[in-house]
Formats: C-alpha cells, sequence, structure tokens
C-alpha cells in the first residue's frame, strides 16, 4: 500500500511539473519571443484560438480571441475576424478583420501553412500596403498591420 502511494504521489508531482507552461516547437516560440521582443504591451495579436495562451505566456502580448469570460459576448465576432483573416487573400479584407478588434499581428502558426483554408486564404496575401511580414519562418508567421 505504501508503495502504492508513493507511486501515485510520484505520478502527481511529475503532471504538475510537466505541465506548467505551454508546449509548442522552438520555431512557434522564437515567433512568440520575437513578438515580445518587438512590440510594445499594448499591442494585441489575432492568432487561431488555440495558441492564444501560448501567445499569452510566451509574447505576454493581449490577444483577440482569448478570455471567453471578458469577450464572451463578442466570440462570435471574434472568431468571424480570425477565420475572414485566416481564409482571405483580399487585403482590404485581411486589414480590416485586424483592425475591427484593434489587432496590431496575426500569429499563424506553422501547423496551419498546409491547411487548405490558409493555402487558400492568408498564405495567397501579396503585395498588400497595409500589411507586412516581419517575422517568418517554417514555424510560423507574423503579420503586422501598418497604422496610417
Amino acid at each position: 500500500m505504501i508503495i502504492f502511494l508513493v507511486a501515485l504521489g510520484s505520478l502527481a508531482a511529475w503532471n504538475a511539473v510537466s505541465i506548467q507552461r505551454p508546449s509548442f516547437s522552438p520555431a512557434e516560440r522564437g515567433a512568440m519571443e520575437w513578438l515580445k521582443n518587438n512590440s510594445s504591451p499594448e499591442q494585441s495579436v489575432l492568432a487561431p484560438w488555440d495558441n492564444g495562451h501560448a501567445l499569452a505566456y510566451y509574447a505576454q502580448r493581449k490577444q483577440v480571441i482569448d478570455g471567453y469570460f471578458e469577450f464572451g459576448h463578442e466570440l462570435p465576432a471574434r472568431n468571424d475576424a480570425m477565420n475572414t483573416a485566416l481564409n482571405t487573400s483580399n487585403c482590404l479584407a485581411f486589414t480590416n478583420a485586424l483592425a475591427q478588434f484593434n489587432a496590431s499581428f496575426f500569429y499563424l502558426p506553422g501547423s496551419w501553412f498546409t491547411s487548405s483554408t490558409t493555402k487558400n486564404g492568408i498564405l495567397q496575401l501579396q503585395s498588400c500596403p497595409t500589411i507586412s511580414i516581419p517575422f517568418s519562418s517554417d514555424g510560423a508567421k507574423i503579420y503586422e498591420r501598418k497604422l496610417a
């Protein structure tokens, strides 16, 4: 019985230590670190929902889609903005999706690079005078909305 309790306690301790922070690839963390070092704390990021906590942790920047309780009443509009940003190759539509919630950046994780959604959408976005791509790697792309 004592061995069982020691083993159970060890397993609980291992789980507590191993889930202290989100786990992302070094390339994704590099993009998040870039955001932290090259943006101000007042700037926010629009990104797919499942990246919100990691961006808040690593980049230490506000997320457009994170914090359900603060933004629950706006969640459909926020999700629509994110979906528009992913699905469009239209410069004005992409810029407006970010501007709708005053996002300065759009974070696209590498796991989305092969999605048909982004291959026919955001990854086709070219020659857009209101958007730059200040960070691009095999792990993530960061799009920046240029302010007028």
